[in-house]
């Protein structure tokens, strides 16, 4: 439904404005509202024109808003100050009065009327004497009436208090209570019943498959008291129990371009950041900080295993030898060695190689390449993917 607000619009000095501008928006706002120039249909607009008698007319439509809107409308023309007014009621407001005792409409845009709202609350209000049929009822309060009456027939009606002692034929009573005496009498039993169901024996192994007595306090604090610490007498390695458990793993971290040597036809390239040209070295673990520029510093004695592999780049088929050493303080181990390997040239090969070397406290370890070539005039490339790891063995 629609709902009209016409006026007309004149001048601070009361005169009429024709052709003036009327903006509507919702009230305190500058949000344009929207609204419709015919009762029914049409295109909703923001504003409308004053006619030649400086009358104005719009309509709202309830679907668009709820009934407690209101709006603000702006009148305004050229060489004419704009007037304002504010918080206009433009609905029904009698639309807004719900007569409903049961609220059923649940709305937010609803008023309810006196007369409905205490129909409502009347319902929720029973003057009805307690009974089984008060089972779920959790939207209904009882008068004050019908607490009274339930009340004075519990403590007025001997039947509903029974002085009778405990026994099996109280299975399922549930109109009847037990008096003080019944209950005091049926305890008194339980204690003399039950009072031999409670044990203060420590715990021992006795008490394996007992199910039918329970432990006193006191026993349960006894097998709890706090025990002797016990006693390791065992050994445990000292590098496992302190950060020197040294482990590394690292790749070199850019090909290594045109290794040289002895000379051109003898290639002898340590795989360290201090060689020419450098080998660096990125460390993908290091555990205890034991590897750097491509030498391994061992911080305790004892028998370490490096693995790694060695891969190599621009070998020919002049090459007639490779041999790749791990080279520590105490000895030097060849760690893999290829003969005449290579009938035609080869772009990449890798070395893959596995060492065990027994090393003192402070000892290095590095990767050294040997490469013998017959044209006297070839160098190798140390290819990113060279690999050198280790770590101390149990």
């Amino acid at each position: 439904m629609r709902y009209s607000f016409k006026s007309v619009a004149r001048g601070r000095a009361g005169n009429i404005v024709t052709s003036a501008t009327v903006n509507i928006y919702l009230a305190g706002t500058t949000t344009a509202a929207s609204v419709y120039e015919a009762y029914t249909g049409g295109t909703a607009v923001s504003s409308v024109t004053t006619g030649t008698d400086g009358v104005f007319e719009f309509y709202i439509d309830d679907t668009d808003y709820a009934g407690t809107q209101q709006f603000k409308i702006v009148i305004s023309k050229s060489n004419y100050s704009s007037i304002t007014r504010d918080y206009l009621t433009i609905f029904d407001i009698n639309a807004m009065l719900d007569t409903d005792g049961t609220l059923a409409a649940d709305s937010d845009d609803l008023v309810p009327t006196q007369k409905a709202a205490k129909t409502y609350v009347d319902a929720k209000v029973s003057d009805t004497a307690y009974s089984s049929s008060w089972g779920g009822i959790g939207d209904i309060a009882p008068s004050k009436n019908a607490v009274y009456n339930q009340i004075e027939a519990i403590v007025l009606g001997s039947a509903i208090v029974s002085d009778a002692a405990y026994s099996s034929d109280w299975d399922n009573e549930v109109s009847t209570s037990p008096s003080k005496n019944a209950t005091y009498d049926k305890l008194e039993a339980m204690t003399a019943e039950y009072g031999a169901l409670v044990s203060n024996t420590a715990y021992g192994a006795g008490w394996d498959s007992v199910d039918t007595i329970a432990p006193s306090k006191n026993a349960v604090y006894d097998a709890l008291a706090p025990k002797a610490s016990p006693t390791f007498t065992g050994t445990v390695a000292s590098n496992i129990l302190t950060s020197t458990n040294p482990l590394f793993s690292a790749v070199v971290a850019a090909t290594v371009s045109n290794c040289t040597g002895v000379n051109s036809s003898l290639i002898n390239y340590a795989l360290k950041s201090n060689s020419s040209p450098a080998c660096n070295w990125t460390e993908i673990t290091d555990r205890a900080t034991n590897f750097s520029g491509g030498t391994f510093t061992a911080p305790v004695t004892g028998n370490y295993l490096f693995t790694g592999c060695c891969n190599l780049e621009g070998l020919t088929n002049n090459t007639s030898g490779t041999i790749g050493y791990v080279i520590t303080s105490n000895r030097t181990y060849i760690a893999f060695k290829i003969n005449s390997l290579h009938t035609q040239a080869v772009g990449c090969i890798g070395y893959p190689f596995s060492v065990i070397a027994d090393m003192d406290a402070a000892d290095t370890a590095y990767l050294q390449i040997f490469v013998y070539d017959g044209t006297n005039a070839k160098t190798v490339d140390i290819s990113i993917n060279t690999r050198f790891q280790g770590y101390l063995l149990p």
